[in-house]
């Protein structure tokens, strides 16, 4: 009787081997490319700062804001500051019956309280007065040829070098007066002319808000 042959195994088919595909490093070097360029700009000199105190640029500053203000204290107190900022003394008096009574003031060695008590005839001879007479501003030496004017100067210590006058017109009336002295910065009478008519022009305005509104 025939005997089947015992069933050998099949041969295991073979197994699949994943071997990983080692890359190789490169040969050469691509083409090298330029760096960009980025140029530089250095900052603007002062970019941010505050304007030199007296320049075309601190005027172009404080004339816009003149011109916005709706308070008349404000008006004052915007030109003293500014004047301030140049002037080691700033001192602005109220004229009113032949007379220069100190209001306000700006200065390390100025006491406003001290400045309140001052009273100077407008009448007689002095360097006031010819501002008043004229009704423009002066910038020059101080002058101590008359007595008003030398206690003027012996109540400050004693006055020298260039001083401002200062009038501020409404009309046909010059109510306040300033005074200031000790700069080391130009001054250009343009540029104090057109304070002055900035200032005179924006009480006038507010003044005439306020009666529009009364």
């Amino acid at each position: 009787m025939p005997v089947d042959p015992a069933p050998t195994p099949e041969d295991p088919a073979p197994a699949e081997t994943h071997v990983a595909e080692q890359r190789q490093p490169p040969t050469g070097r691509g083409p090298r490319r330029g760096r960009a360029y980025t140029p530089w700009n250095p900052p603007l000199a002062g970019f941010g700062s505050d304007p030199i105190p007296l320049s075309p640029e601190a005027f172009a500053q404080v004339l816009p804001q003149l011109e916005a203000t709706t308070d008349r204290d404000e008006v004052t107190t915007l030109l003293l500051d500014f004047l301030g900022a140049g002037f080691s003394r700033v001192i602005l008096f109220v004229h009113s019956h032949n007379e220069l009574r100190g209001l306000d003031a700006r200065g390390q060695d100025l006491l406003v309280e001290a400045v309140r008590q001052v009273r100077i005839p407008s009448t007689g001879q002095s360097m006031f007065s010819a501002v008043l007479e004229r009704g423009a501003p002066s910038f020059g030496p101080a002058q101590s040829t008359n007595t008003i004017d030398q206690a003027f100067s012996q109540a400050l210590g004693g006055i020298k070098g260039n001083v401002l006058l200062l009038p501020i017109t409404l009309g046909s009336k010059i109510p306040l007066l300033l005074w200031a002295h000790g700069t080391n910065h130009p001054v250009d009478p343009g540029s104090i002319n057109e304070l002055s008519a900035a200032v005179s022009t924006a009480i006038l305005r507010i003044i005439a808000a306020s009666r529009r509104q009364s």
